[in-house]
C-alpha cells in the first residue's frame, strides 16, 4: 500500500535519526540479510566447481573475485537510489520508471520476466537431475530424466494452484533450510576431500581450442547466475523499518550478506574444485562418489525440496503479472456493465488533481524533471515532525472516487521549500463495480470478484473471521510472530498495478486460474525436456541477466540522479563496457553449448 511518510526538518547534512517518524515496519538489518543471502545462495553454487575447472587456479578465483566486487559494488548504488525525489521506491522497476522513463521500464520487465521464466526452467532441470541422482544411489530404474521433469512439472501443477505465496508463507523458509542443506554438505564434501589436490593452473584443456573458449565463457555466466539478486534488492529495503534510514541499514546489511555469500562460494568452488579436480561433473554433488550415500540422498532430496519451492517463489510473480492484465479486463467490463464512468473520463478527472503524466501500468506519480539536477541525499527536505506517519490507503473499497482523492491527496503533499516522502507500492484504483474487500476463508476460490472480508486484528494481524483451530491459521499467527511481516513481496514491471494484487486476497476465479498457471507449467515442462542441459541454462540466465539487471540499469540510474564526474564515472563506464562484453561473449557462448549438446541429446531416452 502506498504511504506517506512524514519525516522532520533537518538542516545541512543528514536527517537526524530521531526525527524520522517510523514507518510501522518490521524489517531490520538481520532480516534483510537473510534475505539477501538467501536469494544469492542456491542452486548457483553446484555449477561453481565446474566453472572452476574451465578457468584453473588463477582465473578462477580472479573472476569470482571480479564478480563479488562489482555485484557488491552496484548492490550499494542500488540502495542509494531507494529514495529519489521524494519516493521511496517499493519496486525495482518504479525507481526504473521514475528516473530513466518509460523505454526503461519496459526493458527491465522483459529482462526481469525472462529471468524469472527462465529460472524456473533452470529449476525443473535441476531437480530431474537430483530425482536420477537419488535414483542411482538407493538402485531404482526409474530413472529417465524426461519421466523425471514431468514429475517436477506434477509437483508444480499441484502447488500452482495454491492462490499466493501469502498463504503458503512458509514455502520461503522450506526453501531456505533445503538450499543451506545441501550447499553445507557439498561444502563439507568438498574439504573433506580437498586433499585429493585435483585441478590444473590452466583448467579443463577441451577438446579444442574453440570448445575451451565456450567453456570459459559459459563458465563466467554460470558465475553471474550466482550473483544475481539485485531484482530483488530494493524489494527487501522497501521491508525496513526507519529509523534508522534505510540506505544506512540497507548498504550494511549488503556488506554483510554479499561478502557471507561470497565467502561461502570461493571455499566451495575452491574446496571442491581440488577435491575433484578438472572432471568435476556440471553438479558438483554427482561427482563425490566415494562418500557416503546416505549422505548424497539426504543432499540430493533437499535439492529437489528446494527447486520445488524456489520454482513457485519465480512462478508467482509470472502468474499475477498475467492475471492482473485479467483481472483490469475483467473489472473493466463489469464497470461497463453497471454503466459507470468509463476509465477516459475517469483519467481525465484524475488529470485535474495530479501532475501531468502519461498513465501506465508503470505509473509511479513521475514528477517532470525531478531527475535533471544532481542530487546529494542530505538534499531532501522534509515536513516539519508530526506524531504519527499519514496513511493514504483510505478509500480502497470505493469504485469511482478513491483515486481521484488520494492524487489530490499526493498533489496537495507538499510546501514552500519541504517535500512529502511518498512510497510507490501501489494502491489499487480501478477497482469493481460493486466494490472490493479482502475475501473470507469461507468464500472459497471460486467467490466472485466483489468478495468481503473483515479487517485484520490489529493485535495480532490474523483474519478474526477465520476458523481458529485450523492447521492454516496456526500458521498464520505463527508467521506474524516470526515477523513474516518482513517479507518482500516480488512483481514485475508487467503487471497492471492498478487492480489489487493476489497477495491482497484479490483473485480470479479458479477455472481461469487453473487455466492460466496450468499452461505456464507446462510449457516450462516441456522446454526442460527439450532442454535438459543444467550448466548451459544457468550461464545463459546469467548471461542475459545479469548485466542489464545488476550493472547496467543501477550504473545509469545511479549516474542520472547523482551525476558522477572524473575518476568515478571513468571507471562506471569501464565496468560497465567490460560486464557487457563478458556477458554478450557468456550468451553466445551458451547458446552455442545448448546447440552442441541437442545435437547430440536424444528425446525421450
Amino acid at each position: 500500500m502506498v504511504s506517506l511518510h512524514l519525516r522532520a526538518t533537518t538542516m545541512a547534512g543528514d536527517a537526524g535519526e530521531q526525527d524520522i517518524v517510523p514507518n510501522g515496519k518490521t524489517g531490520t538489518k538481520w532480516t534483510a540479510v537473510g534475505h539477501i543471502f538467501c536469494a544469492i545462495v542456491g542452486a548457483g553454487v553446484l555449477g561453481l566447481p565446474n566453472s572452476m575447472a574451465w578457468l584453473g587456479w588463477v582465473a578462477g578465483p580472479i573472476c569470482l573475485i571480479v564478480f563479488f566486487a562489482v555485484s557488491m559494488w552496484s548492490s550499494h548504488l542500488l540502495a542509494r537510489l531507494y529514495c529519489v525525489d521524494g519516493i521511496e521506491f517499493a519496486r525495482y522497476h518504479h525507481a526504473v520508471q521514475h528516473i530513466l522513463g518509460r523505454p526503461g521500464a519496459i526493458a527491465i520487465s522483459i529482462f526481469q520476466l525472462l529471468n524469472l521464466v527462465l529460472s524456473d526452467i533452470a529449476y525443473s532441470i535441476t531437480g530431474a537431475i537430483a530425482m536420477q541422482t537419488v535414483a542411482d544411489l538407493i538402485g531404482s530404474p526409474f530413472r529417465s530424466e524426461w519421466k523425471l521433469v514431468l514429475i517436477m512439472g506434477a509437483f508444480e501443477l499441484v502447488f500452482s494452484q495454491i492462490p499466493s505465496l501469502e498463504k503458503i508463507w512458509w514455502v520461503s523458509a522450506l526453501g531456505t533450510a533445503s538450499s543451506l542443506g545441501y550447499v553445507t554438505i557439498s561444502l563439507i564434501l568438498g574439504l573433506v576431500y580437498s586433499g585429493n589436490r585435483g585441478g590444473t593452473v590452466g583448467g579443463r584443456p577441451g577438446t579444442s581450442p574453440a570448445n575451451k573458449a565456450f567453456g570459459m565463457l559459459n563458465a563466467l555466466g554460470n558465475i553471474a547466475f550466482a550473483f544475481g539478486f539485485a531484482q530483488v534488492l530494493m524489494e527487501i529495503q522497501d521491508t525496513l523499518r526507519q529509523p534508522p534510514r534505510a540506505v544506512h541499514t540497507m548498504t550494511s546489511a549488503v556488506r554483510v550478506a554479499v561478502t557471507a555469500a561470497f565467502g561461502f562460494y570461493i571455499s566451495s568452488a575452491i574446496a571442491c574444485y581440488s577435491a575433484l579436480g578438472n572432471g568435476v561433473p556440471g553438479m558438483v554433488l554427482q561427482g563425490f562418489e566415494d562418500a557416503p550415500e546416505w549422505i548424497l540422498v539426504v543432499a540430493n532430496i533437499c535439492i529437489v525440496i528446494h527447486m520445488v519451492t524456489a520454482w513457485q517463489v519465480w512462478a508467482q510473480p509470472v502468474y499475477e503479472t498475467i492475471e492482473s492484465i485479467v483481472k483490469a479486463y475483467m473489472i473493466k467490463r463489469q464497470m461497463r456493465s453497471a454503466g459507470l464512468a468509463p476509465e477516459k473520463e475517469e483519467s481525465k478527472l484524475d488529470a485535474k488533481v495530479a501532475e501531468p503524466h502519461k498513465p501506465s501500468p508503470f505509473d509511479v506519480g513521475h514528477r517532470p524533471g525531478s531527475v535533471t539536477h544532481q542530487h546529494q541525499a542530505e538534499e531532501v527536505h522534509h515536513l516539519p515532525p508530526v506524531t504519527e506517519t499519514v496513511d493514504m490507503e483510505r478509500g480502497l473499497s470505493g469504485a469511482s472516487s478513491g483515486r481521484s482523492d488520494r492524487l489530490s491527496r499526493r498533489s496537495t503533499a507538499r510546501t514552500s521549500g519541504s517535500m512529502a516522502i511518498l512510497n510507490s507500492a501501489p494502491i489499487p484504483d480501478l477497482l469493481p463495480a460493486g466494490g472490493w474487500k479482502r475475501r473470507t476463508r469461507g468464500a472459497g476460490s471460486n467467490a466472485s470478484l466483489a468478495s468481503m472480508d473483515k479487517p485484520k486484528d490489529s493485535a495480532t494481524g490474523a483474519h478474526p473471521n477465520l476458523n481458529r483451530s485450523s492447521i492454516g491459521n496456526h500458521l498464520a499467527r505463527l508467521s506474524v510472530e516470526l515477523g513474516s511481516e518482513a517479507m518482500y513481496h516480488i512483481d514485475t514491471g508487467a503487471a497492471n498495478e492498478h487492480v489489487p494484487m493476489n497477495d491482497e486476497g484479490y483473485y480470479l476465479p479458479f477455472w481461469q486460474r487453473l487455466v492460466i498457471r496450468s499452461t505456464y507449467v507446462l510449457l516450462c515442462t516441456i522446454i526442460a525436456m527439450s532442454l535438459p542441459f543444467f550448466n548451459a541454462i544457468v550461464g545463459l540466465i546469467g548471461a542475459i541477466t545479469f548485466w542489464p539487471l545488476t550493472v547496467g540499469f543501477p550504473f545509469a540510474m545511479y549516474a542520472k540522479v547523482y551525476k558522477p564526474a572524473g575518476p568515478m564515472l571513468l571507471l562506471m563506464k569501464v565496468t560497465a563496457l567490460v560486464m557487457l562484453l563478458v556477458a554478450v561473449a557468456a550468451a553466445i557462448a551458451s547458446c552455442q553449448n545448448i546447440i552442441d549438446s541437442w545435437s547430440t541429446f536424444t528425446f525421450f531416452s
